[in-house]
């Protein structure tokens, strides 16, 4: 068995802009698995460069173990490399050559029954209220939005999402980007527009403040958050984890984290990095288990990718694609 890796590089339909600055296109690199037969396993990961990532360390770091993958397992991954986007494309790889090897899909692999749709949040981009506010009118076929804030008027922009979008589930996203009082004086009109959770406040390191009764409403974890080395760390401080499949690493650890999630009275949701469809399938599998799924990703960029999951009214559908899982991708 061989790997193959290419970089790739996708472009954002509108820039990209959190609470520490903004983007308009990254690198993506998609991994393959070949085995002696010629069956082809694909996986596709996305590097972050807020973790010091990139399509070159990628190829780095999967070059270094090309030279003994002949006996490479799922399994047997986790103890060679590291939590993220290295492992993560790998992971996915040896997932679809699986289920391609057992004409099966990863669904049945996985023991998981792919749900008849799968509903997903839409990203707001920070910007201006009114824009923000336009934002959630466009997006009138998702029942679920997460809005990017800042410390340029919150408060304004969720009233005016609110107001714009009164049949909405509203969540936030403050990448990192408030202090804790900044937090806390927020919190009346987060409560006041039915905001049912704020994903990382505060700084990742930084958190050790935050405490469950500091704030009536579900706080979750994503850049505190990585893998199911941290999960008692978090649950004292957090209600919510987002398991990002470039973070913990794959679809095998993802799994064993929504495994080990009600141990640690934990919620989960599982994100995504702004990856194609052949990154966000096997987030899908993992979608059903959580509590809600933002994997909007492959709709904020310009490139498609052919046979990506289908879209209607703001939900996946499942589809016979082969672009990844095997039989049935959804």
């Amino acid at each position: 068995m061989k790997i193959e890796t290419r970089i790739e590089r996708v472009t954002m339909k509108r820039p990209i802009v959190v609470s520490r600055g903004s983007y308009a296109d990254h690198e993506i690199v998609v991994v393959e698995v070949i085995d002696s037969d010629g069956i082809r396993g694909v996986g596709e990961c996305c590097p972050i460069a807020h973790y010091d990532q990139s399509g070159a360390k990628v190829v780095a770091a999967l070059n270094s173990i090309s030279g003994d993958v002949g006996s490479l397992t799922r399994a047997g991954l986790l103890d060679i490399l590291p939590p993220g986007p290295a492992r993560n494309g790998l992971d996915c790889a040896l997932w679809d050559l699986e289920a391609k090897r057992e004409s099966t899909s990863v669904w049945q692999l996985a023991g998981i029954t792919p749900p008849a749709s799968q509903p997903t949040a839409i990203t707001l981009m920070m910007a201006s209220p009114d824009d923000m506010a336009a934002q959630a009118v466009e997006a009138s076929i998702f029942g679920t939005l997460k809005l990017k804030l800042g410390r340029n008027m919150p408060a304004e922009a969720i009233i005016a999402v609110r107001r714009a979008r009164p049949d909405a589930l509203l969540a936030i996203d403050a990448n990192e980007g408030w202090s804790l009082d900044e937090l806390i004086a927020l919190e009346p009109v987060m409560k006041s527009a039915g905001i049912f959770m704020v994903e990382q406040p505060l700084k990742a390191g930084s958190d050790h403040d935050l405490k469950r009764e500091a704030i009536n409403l579900d706080v979750c974890a994503d850049e505190s958050f990585h893998s199911s080395a941290d999960m008692a760390d978090v649950s004292a401080r957090y209600e919510f984890i987002n398991i990002k499949l470039d973070k913990c690493g794959g679809l095998t650890e993802a799994i064993r984290i929504l495994d080990r999630a009600p141990d640690y009275g934990l919620k989960a949701m599982v994100g995504c990095m702004f990856g194609t469809p052949l990154a966000n399938a096997p987030a899908l599998v993992v979608a059903s288990r959580c509590d809600f799924a933002d994997l909007d990703g492959p709709l904020l960029i310009i490139e498609e990718r052919e046979g990506g999951a289908l879209m209607c009214d703001g939900s996946y559908l499942p589809t016979t694609s082969s672009l990844w899982g095997g039989l049935h991708l959804a």
